[in-house]
């Protein structure tokens, strides 16, 4: 033992661990250093697009998008049934929270929440037989079958017609009813929440105004097959009422006032072909759609998009440690990998500012180019800079497309709507339709809407026993099919209103 001496560590393998040192020191200090370029990058490219988007009339802050405070007696938004959506705080969220912008909203009456959010509207399970187009929906005999398969109406109900019956499933709701009708006379709709905008971008009301707007076309409807028009058209402007609420212009917020509009369709489609409304009563529906413009209003909320992009980016900016917040799951301990994450997460949220910025711009001016007037000759978003990430922000702004679409769609079914409430006016006054629609001008409509799409003149024919018309566009597509909608797919086709 005494002559046992240690094996001399070999001058090979000294080596190897000093390069690996090496290795990874300087590997570490490349990432470093390339993030703090990549953010420099970053941070010049997104201050640019601020200062054309500012030049080309973005606003930079909410209050030039957000609606004027108004006393509660003239607002529809300040009934009691509202109250709990509004009456809420912001709370700093914690480290591990995935919260953007470093805060929640913590609502103080979630009971009150509850009791709106809990009712329900009546849908056809596994889709409905809404076969031809938003003028067309399911019958109220298939409603009221699924009614009972619900279990929402009593036993004693058979005696019932389906209208009546409908009603019966919405009695609980009475006294709410009563609040909604006595208030949608009031000129203002706005929920003015007491909190940063961008934190109610996910709004728990958005859900319950649906409900609403829904359950108010469907008593609308029962109403009209009763042949009760006045409660009918009732109904109809307490639905727009609840369209109008306002809170945040952001694109869901927009999305949804469209579906709401949407759900009214089948109601006036009803109404005007069973002759249930007076020329008075037609002529204020008529005042009241006029008042929407969709594509207009997809204008303010992209707006307010980039504000909420640019108040994430200022956060992720001001705040370093917020990358925990979005990469939480892949953080390391050393200060090496926290310093990584928060370049990461800062030039991330650059580049997603940047695609939302450029996208906005980029739609907007092609929106505000009255020249052309055909969103067909749409052609998407340009390419952007190359650049990592690039591809998710353009992902992400890709979702514009698909409002442009929506709220397209959406303008050309109320184009259609007026004209055929105008043609029915018509025939109340003169006794037979008009040949042209320039025969509406201007006892009935100041102006004939166009195709929402490219400007051209709708479609429109009284048929052979002229007691009925057909109204129609070509929709996103163009192709003309003769006002035949595509029952597969009915958006994609052509949008038809046809009288019997």
């Amino acid at each position: 033992m005494d002559n046992f001496k240690p094996t001399p560590a070999s001058p090979i393998r000294h080596k190897w661990l000093r390069r690996a040192a090496w290795y990874v020191a300087w590997s570490i200090t490349a990432c470093i250093l390339l993030a703090t370029l990549f953010t420099a990058y970053t941070n010049h490219r997104v201050e640019s697009a601020i200062s054309r988007a500012k030049a080309a009339g973005f606003p930079s802050s909410w209050d030039a998008l957000l609606p004027s405070r108004v006393p509660d007696a003239d607002n529809f938004g300040a009934i009691e049934d509202f109250k709990p959506f509004v009456a809420v705080e912001e709370v700093a969220t914690t480290s591990a929270s995935k919260s953007p912008l470093g805060s929640n909203i913590k609502y103080l009456d979630e009971k009150g929440i509850d009791a709106l959010k809990s009712i329900k509207a009546l849908k056809i399970k596994g889709g409905s037989s809404n076969s031809q187009g938003a003028f067309h929906t399911s019958s109220l005999a298939a409603l009221r079958q699924q009614a009972v398969t619900d279990n929402r109406l009593p036993l004693d109900s058979g005696n019932l017609s389906d209208s009546d019956a409908l009603l019966k499933v919405f009695e609980a709701q009475e006294p709410l009813w009563k609040r909604l009708h006595a208030a949608k006379h009031r000129t203002h709709a706005a929920l003015f929440i007491p909190t940063r905008p961008s934190l109610t971008a996910t709004n728990p009301f958005l859900t319950p105004s649906m409900t609403l707007a829904s359950i108010a076309q469907l008593k609308a409807r029962a109403y009209i097959h009763a042949g009760h028009g006045t409660e009918a058209i009732e109904e109809c402007l307490l639905l727009l009422k609840v369209a109008d609420l306002r809170t945040v212009p952001t694109l869901m917020e927009h999305l949804v006032r469209i579906t709401q509009i949407n759900l009214l369709m089948p109601a006036l489609f009803e109404g005007v072909s069973q002759k249930v409304w007076s020329d008075a009563q037609l002529a204020m529906l008529d005042q009241r759609l006029a008042g929407y413009n969709h594509l207009s209003a997809l204008k303010e909320s992209i707006k307010a998009e980039t504000i909420f992009a640019r108040e994430v980016r200022d956060f992720m900016q001001a705040n370093p440690a917020g990358g925990k917040a979005l990469f939480s799951d892949f953080q390391g301990n050393s200060k090496a990998d926290r310093l990584l994450i928060g370049s990461f997460s800062k030039a991330l949220c650059n580049i997603l500012c940047i695609g939302n910025l450029e996208s906005s711009m980029h739609l907007l001016e092609f929106l505000e180019k009255p020249s052309e007037n055909n969103l067909r000759n749409y052609k998407g978003l340009p390419q952007t800079q190359w650049g990592p990430f690039n591809g998710m922000a353009a992902a992400g702004a890709g979702a514009l497309e698909g409002l442009l679409k929506a709220s397209a769609q959406g303008q050309s079914l109320l184009n259609i709507s007026r004209t055929a409430i105008a043609l029915e006016r018509h025939r109340i006054k003169h006794g037979v339709l008009p040949q042209t629609l320039d025969e509406l001008r201007p006892a009935f409509l100041p102006a004939i809407p166009l195709e929402v799409f490219d400007g051209k003149p709708l479609h429109y024919s009284v048929k052979g026993n002229g007691e009925g018309f057909l109204l129609y566009s070509t929709g996103w597509q163009g192709t003309d099919e003769g006002g035949i909608v595509n029952q597969s797919n009915p958006k994609n086709g052509n949008m038809a209103w046809e009288t019997p």
